[in-house]
């Protein structure tokens, strides 16, 4: 037989992208076997794309981005004409000119945390641009933008300034900083001193972000402008580096450690050198930092909720690096190499203090991605940049459509294909009518099995339990109305059977994930039970 003709419902991420909140089924294709996602914020979940780096959910918050008449605010003396030739070809920069010197172009935000201010920037008879920030300590720099020569003037409170040349006479602009902030505002100014000044200069797209460094432009309009893996983005993950792509589908986890990227938002102790933006990350930007330690009484820290988890982070370089925290309830030590690695630390006992450190052999390290959860396994990464907890909430997704390609009369054959990733029970997928969970069939986990049950008996076990944690797993559940028999096969072999149907019948209507720790690579539908040849075909 075809499996894929035979099929009602075919859903393989390997297949078919996802987008607006949805993964599409490669049958059918009308869209009645698509699933929706959610996960409850943007910004916190991540998943490894095909280039085996890590992506990330992004937000320009600010608003009209390349707007600059609408929610922003023009001081008296200002003025600003668009449609000008723009660095990317288009017409959309802007002529934004002083005849006062001293009043701003800006927009009131209302932000925390570590965050990267951008635009991009040419001379008119101006030479320069300075961006400044209201709000916690407050900050600015100037910038030259005439040349590529100096980066900026007169800097203060920043992180790291960068000056892009992009050609045709345009810069990037960009400041970092770790502040609260309520407003943000752009300045002609003088290229070669410190001050405002008449004149002109253009200006082109404007973006404030979170993090070490000014990612892709995300145009604004009246909301913020997003990209990436948002809070309804299906996670197609090709982590391993895998040819085709898993459904990463993971609990809800808090990351305790504040600043996961900025380490110099840690404790230092000793003399270690920190470097932020030091080197490319295994994101693919250039937001990995450098960790220099000259000997062992070198390193550095940070605090954390008062409880048991996993410790882990990426790094690359040379020397051995040590993850342990102040009591010393648990220490691994990692020889490191030229490639990225991510290194785990478990404490089973109660810790308040991690520590980043190394032995008497230095350390030279690029490292990326610091996290803290507490669980016994780790999952995937989740960007903090706030100083304080970040939690990414459960991945779910269902097909619920009232026109669906499943089996309403109960007869039927489902398949899936997935790996359990860590020690989360309870169901993790079921089959269920519109209305009613009394007439559910679910695929139950426990430590490391997973099982049918039916919840029309007490959620008994049909057939029997397979190991899906120690590799992917192939499983099949057969439900024939005319024998009233239900079979369960998995790795080629038949686990059991049970007289299910009885007098109250199944009836299927939509499939429902929740998140509990697990990838799956395949799922499908048949709207007959079919052979032990073809369920010993269909799970080899």
């Amino acid at each position: 037989m075809s499996f894929f003709d035979d099929a009602s419902l075919v859903f393989l991420p390997s297949g078919q992208a996802g987008k607006d909140g949805k993964a599409y089924s490669m049958k059918p294709t009308n869209g009645d076997g698509d699933f929706t996602f959610s996960r409850g914020s943007n910004l916190t979940a991540t998943r490894v794309d095909s280039n085996g780096l890590i992506e990330k959910g992004r937000e320009n918050l600010l608003l009209q981005s390349n707007s600059f008449n609408t929610t922003w605010t023009l001081g008296s003396g200002l003025s600003l004409t668009s449609g000008q030739s723009g660095y990317d070809g288009s017409s959309d920069a802007w002529e934004y000119s002083d005849t006062s010197t001293g009043n701003s172009l800006g927009q009131s935000v209302s932000t925390s945390g570590v965050q990267t201010l951008s635009v991009y920037a040419k001379t008119g008879t101006a030479n320069g641009i300075r961006l400044r920030w209201l709000g916690g300590s407050g900050g600015n720099s100037y910038f030259n933008i005439a040349d590529s020569s100096t980066e900026a003037y007169n800097t203060t409170n920043t992180i790291q300034t960068k000056k892009e040349s992009i050609g045709g006479g345009w810069f990037r602009i960009s400041i970092v900083f770790d502040s609260a902030v309520n407003t943000i505002r752009l300045y002609v100014a003088d290229g070669s001193t410190t001050s405002s000044t008449s004149g002109s200069i253009y200006i082109q797209d404007a973006q404030l972000e979170q993090g070490l460094v000014a990612t892709e432009y995300i145009e604004s309009g009246a909301s913020t402008g997003l990209a990436g893996i948002l809070e309804d983005s299906p996670r197609f993950d090709y982590s391993g580096g895998a040819s085709c792509p898993s459904l990463l589908l993971e609990p809800s986890r808090t990351n305790e450690i504040g600043y996961s990227e900025y380490f110099e938002g840690w404790t230092p102790q000793g003399s270690p050198t920190i470097t932020s933006n030091y080197g490319t990350s295994p994101e693919g930007l250039q937001n990995s930092s450098r960790l220099k330690y000259t000997t062992d009484s070198d390193y550095i820290e940070t605090s954390v909720s008062n409880t048991s988890g996993v410790f882990t982070i990426y790094a690359k370089g040379t020397g051995n690096l040590i993850l342990t925290d102040s009591g010393a309830n648990a220490s691994s030590t990692t020889a490191l190499t030229s490639s990225y690695q991510r290194i785990e630390l478990y404490f089973s006992t109660n810790t308040t203090t991690l520590q980043i450190k190394t032995d008497s052999s230095g350390l030279d390290a690029e490292v990326y991605a610091a996290q803290f959860e507490n669980d016994t396994y780790p999952t995937s990464y989740i960007p903090n940049h706030s100083g304080g907890s970040v939690t990414r909430e459960a991945d779910s997704f269902q097909n619920d459509t009232n026109t669906s390609p499943l089996n309403r009369n109960a007869e039927g054959t489902w398949f899936v294909e997935l790996q359990k990733l860590g020690d989360d029970t309870n169901q993790a997928l079921y089959l269920a009518p519109m209305t009613s969970n009394t007439q559910q069939i679910r695929l139950h986990f426990d430590a490391s099995n997973a099982r049918f049950r039916d919840a029309r008996n007490g959620y008994a076990t049909i057939g029997g339990g397979v190991n899906v944690k120690t590799s992917m797993t192939k499983m099949a559940l057969s439900i024939d109305t005319t024998s009233g028999i239900a079979k369960v096969y998995a790795n080629g072999s038949q686990l059991g059977s049970d007289y299910t149907l009885q007098s109250n019948p199944f009836e299927f209507s939509r499939i429902v994930a929740e998140g509990k720790g697990f990838i799956l690579k395949e799922s499908l539908f048949f709207p007959t039970a079919l052979s032990d040849v073809e369920l010993t075909a269909l799970t080899s």
